[in-house]
């Protein structure tokens, strides 16, 4: 909580910094995260350092949050960083409520232990409605950013595809190496 009279969005870089990074926890650190907060992994600190550099530019940071619209409504899950995003507006940085109903189409299972159920692109449209009719109970609609990712992703053919395979691939197994060692 803050607690000056100072308006959110003229706080200093330190202070926004403070506010962004409170209850985070990073892919690299462990279960005791909890009390190693101020020093955590190699992740926190290169994330500190980067967000520090960039707020102290004084411009605003495009920040995003994607969910697919597979449900009839957002999960409590959901207002964990929709809430973060909300400190993240008024504190006058760009914010994007990112839909995903192109994955929601095809079943993503990212994450899922199976198959995820396949919806029609009407289906997908009217979940993706109420997912930001309740976000924007959190986030102010007029300085929230609404994109969807068929923008980019329905255009892609499968050499795309591909390609895009390999890079999260390749990604993971960098991660898998470099943090399990």
């Amino acid at each position: 909580m803050i607690t000056n009279n100072k308006d959110k969005n003229q706080l200093s870089p330190e202070q926004q910094l403070e506010i962004i990074m409170r209850v985070t926890k990073f892919a690299d650190e462990t279960d005791d995260w909890i009390n190693n907060a101020d020093t955590g992994g190699t992740l926190r600190k290169q994330m500190r350092e980067e967000l520090l550099n960039k707020l102290t530019l004084g411009k605003p940071l495009m920040v995003y949050l994607g969910v697919d619209p597979t449900s009839t409504s957002l999960h409590v899950g959901h207002f964990v960083p929709i809430q973060k995003l909300s400190k993240l507006q008024k504190m006058g940085h760009h914010i994007i409520f990112l839909i995903g109903d192109y994955t929601a189409t095809i079943g993503d299972p990212s994450g899922q232990a199976g198959e995820r159920k396949r919806f029609t692109h009407k289906e997908v449209s009217d979940l993706a409605k109420n997912y930001t009719k309740l976000a924007f109970k959190v986030l102010d609609p007029e300085k929230t950013e609404i994109r969807l990712n068929s923008e980019w992703l329905a255009d892609c053919n499968f050499s795309d595809i591909i390609e895009l395979a390999c890079i999260f691939s390749s990604e993971a197994d960098y991660c898998k190496k470099r943090f399990l060692g």
